[in-house]
C-alpha cells in the first residue's frame, strides 16, 4: 500500500512541476490531501513554477493541507 502511495504522489507532484495542471487536477490534489505529500514536499517546494499561477493555485492548497501528512 505505501509503495502505491508513494507512485501517486510521485505521479502527480511530477505532473505540477511540469506545469501540467488540466482539469481534473482539483480530483489530484484532493487525493494528495488525503495521502499527505510525505517526504516529496522539500523537493516538491524547491522545484516549483512559482510564476505559473494555474500551479501555483495547487502548490497554496497543498501547503495549506498536505504538507504535513504522511
Amino acid at each position: 500500500m505505501k509503495t502505491q502511495e508513494e507512485r501517486v504522489r510521485r505521479r502527480i507532484v511530477s505532473m505540477m512541476l511540469a506545469g501540467n495542471v488540466p482539469h481534473e487536477f482539483r480530483e489530484y490534489k484532493k487525493l494528495l490531501r488525503r495521502i499527505g505529500m510525505g517526504s516529496l514536499w522539500a523537493e516538491f517546494d524547491a522545484q516549483v513554477d512559482r510564476s505559473n499561477p494555474y500551479v501555483m493555485r495547487h502548490s497554496n492548497y497543498l501547503d495549506r493541507y498536505a504538507r504535513d501528512k504522511n
